[in-house]
């Protein structure tokens, strides 16, 4: 942003300000930034949980300004008394994904049909994307939409295993004989979604993998410790 400064640090939470949809300085604020920032895109203007302070929404980011908006925090609020970081409950409330919107003829199916719904953003030859299949197959009433995602610049080899594994009859088998097992899936060409499936991690947000999306559109960056975690989540 041009002429604007930006201080980085953390923040305790005063007495909390309820997010409010009635207000009139956020507008005021929103249409200030649209005006002297005309190349930053801000989705929303909120009150903060700070007396003084609002929320500006960018994208999957949040950064925090006063009335003037002429200078912006970019930090976590933290309510010492509870403990809790806010705005990371904020963060995971904004940067939410419609799963009715996801492809799901794009992505390999298994697990128990008819469970919670988890979409997975995985690279075969990702480490912990090797780790989180291990966890899946303890896993139990859940139904898992893994779109395959390699990442060419961190595994070279990535997106050859990545169309072998779509292309094999039994892509499920294909994915674990490939990530689990480490063997060798013949080289084989069909029509495969890697690319939209690039495509729709990039309109995302989604740069790592894996990448995890619950049925109710909330998003877990890497691996979750443990199945147990995993379902917790999901509830």
């Amino acid at each position: 942003m041009r002429q604007t400064t930006l201080l980085v640090f953390t923040l305790l939470a005063l007495p909390a300000l309820s997010y409010a949809s009635d207000c009139p300085i956020c507008e005021s604020i929103q249409e200030h930034l649209s005006t002297n920032f005309p190349n930053t895109k801000v989705q929303a203007v909120n009150p903060a949980p700070m007396i003084g302070m609002y929320e500006v929404v960018m994208g999957n980011n949040i950064m925090y300004t006063d009335q003037a908006a002429d200078l912006f925090m970019v930090g976590h609020i933290f309510n010492p008394k509870t403990n809790k970081d806010l705005t990371a409950e904020r963060l995971t409330n904004i940067q939410r994904v419609s799963f009715e919107q996801l492809p799901l003829e794009d992505a390999i199916v298994s697990g128990d049909q008819g469970g919670k719904k988890l979409a997975i953003f995985t690279d075969p030859d990702c480490p912990y994307c090797q780790k989180l299949e291990s966890t899946l197959q303890r896993l139990h009433g859940v139904e898992v939409y893994t779109f395959l995602m390699p990442l060419e610049q961190l595994h070279p080899d990535a997106k050859r295993k990545s169309n072998n594994i779509w292309c094999s009859s039994n892509q499920h088998k294909a994915l674990i004989d490939s990530m689990m097992h480490h063997r060798i899936i013949p080289d084989k060409a069909c029509s495969n979604p890697i690319e939209r499936n690039l495509q729709l991690a990039q309109s995302l947000g989604i740069s790592g993998t894996p990448t995890l999306i619950s049925e109710k559109g909330k998003i877990m960056n890497g691996l979750p410790k443990d199945e147990q975690v995993l379902l917790e989540w999901l509830k």
